[in-house]
């Protein structure tokens, strides 16, 4: 504390020296030699604030963050000894950061700078490192020991993008058949103490043996968080769950490259502390039957479906990749449950039948897997974001009724459609249950005759139409009438009460782009007479736009 009062009384010393200085004509560029004018007495109370805050500032350092190059077999200048000042300063640091290049590091040299600052470390008397992130530091025999000794009981391990097959972990060095690896000796040693754990990613040989690191996993018993981002060479969904039966504490797992089977959530669900789940994908029981796997019978549920068991007090479900939704609407999602991220729901190839119209059992059970969405939903993080929905069977006649009947539960505020045009039945079944949407947008257009029923649609405040079926074709042959046109772009704008903006892309088709731009020329004429704000409507694609004089967003 008495150190904390000598640098609050240096620099309460030192502001009225600076303050001066920079008020003073001397601050001017042209009179800087004036700036070094300082009388001895002032420059020895800046050295002794500088050096008291710098003291300050290191003893409450909570972590030592370390990252550098090592090329060439030559240690960074200063490095080491700019530790070990800092230590002698009074550093205490819990926490270790190594990030030693990205990939192109000399493994000796990196070996080398290693060893040393965890040396300087494991000197200090009563210091123990409890939190470790590593990269680029190979993991040799000799690094393991010292990271040993330097945190004998770590509570907190991240490594971060070492590879299985090497023996220190990184490319370059010895494969790991013919000496232990550097990264399984680290877990074993640490596994007894470990609150959080992270590799990610972690890379094994394409067909490797996942034992030797389910052996390390199994130790980990007091993990409450384990982020474990593991891929093969070839950089595939690893279908593969770590053994959790110890893990009774865990709160947080994210498996984000994993490709589950639904044995694999019967053992998840197990997991009754946990609250946060986030794989790569979710399997259906016929995928699990493919894959060799037996599952333990579960209880049926809404149109048949297996019930798939998820933990009993999840609060966040993330799936990485496409979910099937007969998958979705098995799964038992607890009642705390307020968080599911997808990025994207699909149907299997026989949802259709010969005249491509959905199945009724398609049809339940995308309506039960919507209800789960219903009130959870949020987008994927990361990206993709968009909400997918897609079928391998095209065209998607007499499919959107349907859709729209099943997505009706989640009370959709945005959506994107790129697989047909909507007949007017169709924009009928959008406006009857979706009357949430505000932003719609329709890439493959519509069919002109119905464009007007958009206005029922109370909350719509943006819309975009493209002129392109789900094969690229050109569909403007119900569009080219400009008169026809003009009377339902007119009925949308006045009619439609909280549209914004509306527009039309007709990139690549000139001749649909003239009688566009006509008709909003004309538009913007009839709306001018409208008293208040009305749409503005604009047509993208066209050699010059135009735009109606509406307020825009």
């Amino acid at each position: 504390m008495a150190r904390q009062h000598a640098s609050d009384s240096c620099l309460l010393s030192v502001i009225p020296v600076i303050w001066r200085w920079m008020n003073s004509d001397a601050s001017c560029a042209q009179n800087a030699p004036a700036r070094a004018e300082l009388s001895q007495r002032e420059r020895g109370i800046l050295r002794v604030c500088c050096r008291a805050a710098r003291d300050a500032v290191d003893c409450a350092r909570e972590a030592l963050c370390i990252k550098c190059d090592v090329t060439g077999g030559k240690l960074p200048a200063g490095t080491a000894a700019g530790v070990q000042s800092m230590l002698a300063r009074g550093c205490r640091p819990r926490g270790l950061k190594l990030q030693l290049g990205k990939g192109h590091n000399d493994p000796a040299a990196s070996a080398a700078l290693g060893i040393s600052i965890l040396d300087q470390l494991t000197a200090v008397p009563s210091l123990s490192i409890a939190r470790l992130s590593l990269s680029g530091l190979p993991l040799t025999a000799q690094v393991v020991r010292a990271l040993a000794a330097a945190a004998p009981t770590p509570r907190k391990l991240c490594l971060r993008s070492y590879d299985l097959s090497h023996c220190t972990g990184l490319p370059g060095t010895l494969p790991s058949e013919s000496v232990p690896s550097g990264v399984l000796g680290l877990l074993r040693h640490a596994a007894p103490h470990l609150q959080q754990l992270e590799l990610s990613p972690l890379t094994i040989a394409a067909g490797a043996s996942v034992e030797a690191l389910e052996s390390s996993l199994q130790q980990c018993s007091r993990l409450e968080s384990l982020t474990l981002l593991l891929r093969d060479s070839k950089k595939r969904l690893i279908s593969w769950l770590p053994d959790t039966s110890t893990m009774r504490g865990l709160l947080k797992l994210d498996m984000r490259c994993l490709q589950l089977l639904s044995p694999h959530l019967q053992e998840l669900a197990a997991l009754t502390a946990l609250t946060q789940l986030r794989v790569g994908s979710v399997e259906s029981a016929a995928s699990a039957a493919a894959a060799g796997g037996t599952a333990v019978p579960v209880p049926a549920g809404p149109a048949g479906l297996l019930l798939l068991p998820l933990p009993p007090r999840l609060r966040t479900l993330a799936i990485s990749d496409h979910i099937d939704a007969a998958v979705l609407a098995a799964l038992q999602l607890p009642a705390c449950l307020t968080r599911l991220e997808l990025s994207g729901l699909t149907l299997c190839d026989d949802a259709t039948d010969e005249r491509n119209n959905l199945q009724p059992a398609a049809a339940e059970v995308l309506l039960v897997a919507c209800r789960q969405l219903s009130g959870r939903y949020h987008r994927s993080t990361p990206p993709p974001a968009e909400y997918l929905f897609g079928v391998s069977k095209h065209p998607f006649h007499e499919l959107y009724g349907p859709l729209f009947a099943a997505l009706q539960p989640a009370g959709l505020e945005q959506l994107s459609l790129s697989c047909a045009p909507l007949s007017v039945l169709d924009v009928d079944a959008l406006v009857r249950h979706l009357p949430l949407l505000q932003v719609l947008t329709l890439n493959n257009g519509l069919e002109l005759v119905s464009l007007p029923f958009l206005r029922s649609l109370a909350r719509l405040r943006k819309l975009c139409v493209g002129q392109a079926d789900a094969d690229g074709f050109y569909v403007a042959p119900p569009w080219d009438n400009e008169d026809a046109l003009k009377c339902a772009l007119l009925a949308l704008c006045k009619e439609a009460p909280s549209l914004e903006s509306i527009t039309l892309d007709c990139e690549g088709w000139k001749e649909l782009a003239i009688t566009l731009e006509d008709a909003v020329r004309w538009l913007d004429v009839m709306l001018t007479d409208l008293k208040g704000p009305h749409p503005h409507v604009m047509v993208f694609g066209a050699e010059s736009s135009s735009s109606s004089s509406g307020e825009e967003d």
